[in-house]
């Protein structure tokens, strides 16, 4: 750890995660992932269920199309084994950070384009671990590498874009999706590459036009099924949703969070890779200390340094609960040389926040609920999140027993779909069953929505 001076205090940088980490919510940190040969490896997951229908050699690819990443993992399809990893920024960002203009931007005559650009881009990381994972079967002597199965997940709208479908229905009200998924084809459909010919290819079902199969793939992935439980995913499209282990159901809802809790859209904003600040530690007399990804220099912030900065100005009373600068001639925070947070920041973080702490409290209530419950938060922000921030600045429902942070569920619930027909049975009837929330509709969502916009009291 290195300190620097910094006015009447000191700023720390302290090392969290190797420096090749792009911030993809894969491994869990600390140096778990390593960089070969250009490709970003993580060295740590968890295996699937194991299956005595396939020979040693064959293999399974599961890929999670995230608006923000595309991540994908490679497994032995016999003994279930976790094999590598990799991920990198969806081919399509420079199309819009959100879902809605990505949308605007295909029905403009990008449908086809954006079909064969993500093709392509979940084409190179397939290719790249079979090219990993066939080095290894041969120095184990497991034989040749055949790719079997490939399972990809997505919010309802990127698996749309995927599979070249118009998403017209997408942009507008009654807003409805164009493929509720849940079906297998063959992998020659979308891939050219001979190396993936003899794949097959399964979507998980979607539940509605934004409650998507990388929310049910989540569901499998987080939950056990034995306790009622809630689950969010707060990206740039908040999925949100609770099961009810008594009445086996579930009950879905999205809120469009935007993307500052991808850090974008903020001014020092920036994604979860070296130099990035991803939490802000009071170290008391006006000191704090910068948790830094890679031990460098503090470059801009990543979302769970935003939600920490936050809740490090609104303790310290820089700003008040309205989320204004206390100071009247004060619109900024400097936390470090180039790093600061601007009043238009810290409203951009408000209305994220308020999306889903609404969502969920509104689903809280419209499914009759007394109690606390856990929440289940998932994808890079969820894993990287500082809980005590979550809760004092209202991110976080008083209604949340615990919070578990889980990491990209979408990718690991995608894995478990590989070799196992059982659970894609129940997850079309889970799907096909839920209840879908719609919060404009609600007619307290406008009230709920501006309360949340404020911090709640300190304690």
């Amino acid at each position: 750890m290195q300190s620097v001076p910094y006015r009447n205090g000191k700023y720390k940088i302290k090392h969290m995660f190797c420096t090749v980490c792009k911030g993809c919510g894969l491994c869990e940190g600390e140096g778990a992932a390593v960089k070969r040969n250009g490709l970003r490896i993580e060295q740590t997951s968890s295996d699937i269920p194991a299956s005595d229908k396939y020979a040693g050699g064959e293999a399974g690819i599961a890929v999670d199309i995230g608006t923000t990443t595309v991540a994908a993992s490679v497994y032995s399809l016999r003994d279930g084994r976790f094999l590598f990893s990799c991920g990198e920024e969806n081919i399509l960002s420079p199309y819009g950070a959100d879902i809605i203009t990505r949308i605007k931007a295909s029905l403009e005559g990008n449908r086809i384009l954006f079909s064969k650009q993500l093709q392509g881009q979940v084409q190179k990381l397939a290719l790249s671990l079979y090219a990993r994972a066939a080095s290894l079967f041969l120095s184990d002597r497991a034989g040749r590498i055949s790719i079997r199965k490939i399972v990809i997940t997505g919010n309802t709208a990127m698996l749309s874009f995927f599979c070249g479908l118009d998403v017209k229905s997408l942009s507008s009200c009654p807003f409805s999706a164009p493929s509720l998924f849940g079906f297998e084809t063959c992998a020659s459909t979308y891939f050219s590459a001979p190396e993936l010919k003899d794949a097959s290819v399964y979507f998980p079902p979607a539940v509605s036009a934004f409650c998507g199969p990388d929310l049910i793939s989540s569901v499998f992935s987080a939950l056990d099924f034995s306790a009622s439980a809630f689950i969010a995913d707060a990206g740039t499209n908040c999925e949100m949703a609770f099961y009810d282990s008594e009445k086996k159901c579930l009950t879905c809802t999205s809120s469009a969070a935007g993307p500052a809790f991808e850090a974008r859209g903020i001014s020092s904003g920036m994604t979860a890779c070296e130099g990035a600040v991803e939490d802000v530690v009071p170290d008391g007399n006006g000191s704090f200390t910068l948790s830094v990804i890679g031990g460098t220099s503090p470059k801009g912030f990543c979302g769970s340094g935003l939600l920490s900065a936050v809740s490090f100005l609104y303790e310290k009373g820089e700003i008040d609960r309205n989320g204004t600068f206390v100071l009247q001639d004060k619109d900024r925070f400097d936390f470090s040389e180039g790093v600061s947070l601007l009043q238009e920041d810290i409203r951009n973080f408000q209305l994220a926040k308020s999306a889903v702490a609404s969502g969920l409290s509104l689903l809280y209530s419209e499914c009759g609920l007394s109690g606390k419950y856990p929440l289940y938060l998932c994808g890079g922000f969820g894993r990287r999140m500082n809980a005590a921030a979550a809760e004092k600045t209202g991110l976080v429902p008083p209604f949340a027993k615990k919070v578990v942070s889980c990491g990209n569920t979408a990718l690991r619930g995608a894995a478990l779909f590989l070799s196992d027909d059982a659970l894609r049975k129940k997850a079309s009837e889970l799907s096909g069953t839920a209840r879908v929330l719609e919060l404009p509709d609600i007619p307290s969502f406008s009230e709920v929505f501006i309360k949340n916009i404020n911090f709640p009291p300190l304690k």
